[in-house]
């Protein structure tokens, strides 16, 4: 007969927190989850949760009685002589032998034919052609930009122009009046 031991760990009174994870029941559903898994690594295997009653001392009234969710997992002992069944293993078919490879034989080298190459010549015209360096003008200065106050910067280029259209629109009507 297998004989096991028990681990009990308290169950979790809070959700964990966790991105894309919202809600209080999913929350504490991730915290569970955790739990369970942190312990299935170590070998425990999850049998049940028990609500058990605690009496806890209090310091005015006397003790009280509080409830404590526990959840209790087990797993075979390791010394455990009954939890080792060794099973003999099926001899495997023979599988039919293969012809040895061939090494394939070296192919012939040819002697390559080798040419010298002569270094191409510089284009100079191209040099000669383009304007001394006291000639070259200067890129031209880019337009600075105008400063916009903090509510415009978050407008949208579409949105900006509606209102400057508006603005314009405004200052002709006050002009024609």
């Amino acid at each position: 007969m297998t004989s096991f031991e028990y681990k009990v760990v308290p169950a979790p009174q809070r959700g964990q927190k966790a991105r894309g994870v919202r809600g209080v029941e999913a929350r504490f559903a991730l915290a569970m989850e955790r739990v369970m898994n942190e312990m299935a690594e170590g070998g425990w295997e999850y049998q049940r949760s028990d609500t058990l009653p605690c009496e806890e001392r209090s310091a005015l009234n006397g003790p009280t009685t509080t409830y404590q969710t526990m959840l209790i997992f087990r797993r075979a002992r390791p010394d455990d002589v009954a939890a080792f069944r060794p099973r003999q293993l099926e001899t495997p078919a023979q599988a039919p032998a293969l012809p040895p490879l061939a090494e394939p034989a070296p192919a012939p080298v040819a002697e390559a034919k080798v040419t010298p190459v002569r270094p191409a010549r510089a284009d100079l015209s191209v040099v000669q052609d383009a304007p001394p360096v006291d000639e070259v003008k200067p890129a031209p200065a880019p337009e600075p930009k105008t400063k916009r106050s903090k509510a415009t910067q978050r407008m949208s280029p579409a949105l900006l122009e509606r209102a400057r259209q508006m603005a314009a629109r405004a200052k002709s009507d006050v002009a024609a009046e």
